[in-house]
């Protein structure tokens, strides 16, 4: 079963990921790029004039902008768990951020679940600010205003005035003054209902940039996810928003033909209990924290373990392949051995050693007669260092199509 991330607990940390194109079985283009998406067909830029039609479906990544000017001060919350901060430049319908000065986002008000004004300078200074705050705070009737230090208002409190310094509030009949740098935000109602997804769709999430507020430094901090529209050399439109492609580090291609075992519950668990609970397997994390790293490389998906452990996963006969890149993390010792062993209804699929420092081994399997899929970590004699990174495994039932010639495996 799919998890619903929490709306608050998302943040995606600054990994470094290679740039290019990679496709659904694991192919990568490093100096490639999507350059647009229309309806079920995508077409890859190869190089500089070269071009590739593929289905979009055959999409999993594209990787680009490292490095991005400063924005900041706003963090949105979603609906459906994507958080993403800027500059905020307006708000009504739409609500739009600004990166560096460009006005390079915009999302409809209706799948905004919560909204944190990040700002050091109270909200009333900045015009521009004031104007979209009241306008968010009018059209949201169903919002609880979050304050610091104090519980959050009553859902019938109103804001009837918002001043350069305070914000007056009516709240059953009596109205409340409070200074406007007390104002941490608002949360929609959480018993109202939440946009009904388009399950159909192909979706993709975007990794947007931001700064670090206390060091400055441009990192991937925020996500949207939304099904495609169109994607052109320029921009990503979905859903009503309208993402300029200057702010979007990564695009990470989605849809019901793709799942990541990060993002499923394991139906049954073994884990060594000698390590202790703190050496839980995790999502998206090497088992100590952290992201993944193998021989220099850096996955955001995948599943981190230590050995002994293993996880049994429902497939239903669903999928026709399973993905995985298999490896010791860089941050285990010398001595980190172990091994990485698949199993579809009992029977081995595959079975890998990896010492550390070995560069990560990519399985792909066929799974479409699974009906129960085990990864199973081996400690191979020692329990010493053994933190397994099971990178990017996913499922996933490709498209026919014809690959670009030149790709990486």
């Amino acid at each position: 079963m799919l998890r619903s991330a929490a709306a608050f607990c998302l943040l995606l940390c600054g990994a470094a990921h290679a740039s290019g194109v990679t496709l659904l079985d694991g192919t990568r283009y490093p100096r490639a790029r999507v350059q647009s998406v229309k309806g079920k067909q995508a077409t890859l830029l190869l190089g500089t004039e070269t071009t590739w039609e593929v289905p979009a479906r055959a999409l999993l990544e594209d990787t680009h902008n490292d490095e991005a000017p400063l924005s900041g001060f706003m963090n949105l919350f979603l609906w459906n768990g994507d958080r993403m901060a800027g500059t905020v430049a307006g708000a009504g319908g739409m609500v739009k951020l600004k990166f560096a000065g460009v006005e390079g986002f915009a999302v409809p008000l209706d799948r905004v679940r919560a909204v944190h004004f990040g700002r050091t300078a109270p909200i009333g200074t900045d015009l521009t600010y004031r104007a979209a705050f009241e306008k968010m705070l009018e059209r949201g009737r169903d919002a609880v205003l979050v304050l610091r230090g104090e519980r959050p208002l009553p859902i019938d409190a109103r804001v009837v005035e918002v001043g350069e310094l305070e914000l007056k509030v009516d709240v059953a009949g009596a109205v409340r003054t409070l200074e406007t740098d007390r104002v941490f935000g608002f949360v929609r109602n959480p018993d109202r209902d939440p946009p009904e997804p388009e399950d159909d769709a192909v979706y993709v999430r975007l990794y947007l940039l931001s700064p670090d507020p206390n060091t400055r430094e441009q990192k991937q901090r925020g996500h949207l996810t939304i099904p495609i529209d169109e994607i052109t050399e320029t921009q990503v439109r979905g859903a009503g928003a309208t993402i300029d492609r200057a702010i979007i580090a990564r695009m990470e291609f989605r849809g019901p033909h793709i799942a990541y075992l990060s993002e499923q519950d394991p139906i049954a668990e073994k884990e060594t209990a000698l390590l202790g609970p703190s050496l839980k397997w995790r999502r998206d994390a090497m088992v100590r924290g952290g992201p993944m790293t193998v021989a220099g490389k850096t996955f955001a998906r995948g599943i981190g373990t230590h050995s002994y452990s293993r996880l049994e996963f429902a497939l239903g006969r669903r999928w026709n392949t399973f993905y995985v890149e298999c490896g010791i993390d860089d941050a285990a010792g010398p001595t980190g051995n172990a091994v990485f062993r698949v199993l579809g209804d009992g029977k081995v699929l595959a079975s890998v050693e990896r010492k550390h420092g070995d560069p990560p081994r990519p399985l792909r399997l066929n799974v479409s007669e699974v009906d129960r899929l085990v990864l199973e970590s081996d400690p191979n004699g020692s329990y010493t260092s053994d933190l397994c990174d099971w990178a990017q495994a996913r499922l996933f039932s490709a498209p026919a199509f014809e690959a670009p010639p030149g790709g990486e495996r």
